[in-house]
């Protein structure tokens, strides 16, 4: 016997009208289900996921009977904010709700971009972060991280030994020859917008952070409402209460 979905209803409501909510309830979830599952896969192929807090702000909230039937609701989505301003795209902001700073430097990830930032390296570690004065001075003195920008007599090159390599390079090529490669750490680069640095044991300058003049803005990806569209659809409810009610009738005696 095919009925339609509506056509379920009145029989459910003629021989069992307390079924009906469950029937409901029920058919909900089995959609949210698949609703979840299909949040989860979207999550990992539109973002790279370094560690497991990401997926686990992921939930689902089950419906549950109620005689008032606009009252049952299944509910998928994420308990964190920052996953709705991927969705929707705006000013990524901090957990203090601050316009954030551009992302670290492969160093703070230990090498790996698939890592997760080091906690040594996050913004709550710094402490102050010095800043040249006018008169050349870095203040405050005992900063850990301090912050150099384009222009600067310290943008990556004043200690001996890459200005000394710089120097060989530059004369080699003045001269007509081929000059031997400079090691990456003894090149000399300079700094196009104002960036946080910290120095090694060795006296070698790391950037930490580049400190963009504007805030960071995410565009608008659809990673969640792309999934929820392609699976809890009008005829997927429709099968699913179809299927529930048909048990309810079954078990009944009804069909």
């Amino acid at each position: 016997m095919n009925l339609t979905p509506q056509q379920y209803a009145k029989r459910l409501k003629r021989l069992a009208k307390d079924e009906l909510p469950g029937v409901y309830a029920r058919s909900l979830n089995i959609v949210a289900t698949a609703a979840d599952d299909a949040q989860r896969q979207s999550l990992r192929a539109s973002f790279r996921i370094r560690n497991k807090w990401t997926e686990g702000s992921l939930a689902m909230w089950k419906s549950r009977p109620n005689k008032q039937t606009s009252q049952i609701n299944a509910v998928v989505g994420s308990r964190s904010d920052y996953l709705r301003t991927q969705e929707e795209g705006g000013i990524e902001t901090s957990q203090d709700g601050r316009p954030t700073m551009s992302m670290p430097s492969r160093k703070s990830r230990r090498g790996n971009w698939g890592k997760p930032v080091s906690a040594a390296w996050r913004p709550a570690k710094f402490g102050n972060v010095a800043r040249r004065g006018r008169g050349g001075a870095m203040s405050p003195t005992d900063a850990k991280f301090f912050i150099l920008g384009p222009g600067s007599s310290e943008d990556g090159l004043n200690h001996r030994k890459i200005t000394k390599a710089w120097g060989r390079y530059q004369k080699t090529l003045r001269a007509g020859g081929k000059p031997r490669k400079i090691p990456p750490k003894h090149q000399k680069y300079r700094l196009t917008e104002e960036a946080i640095f910290t120095r090694t044991g060795t006296g070698r300058l790391v950037r930490v952070r580049v400190l963009n003049k504007g805030v960071t803005r995410l565009k608008a990806t659809h990673w969640h409402s792309r999934a929820i569209d392609r699976v809890a659809t009008e005829a997927s409810m429709n099968a699913a209460f179809v299927a529930e009610a048909s048990a309810v009738l079954t078990r009944l005696g009804a069909t």
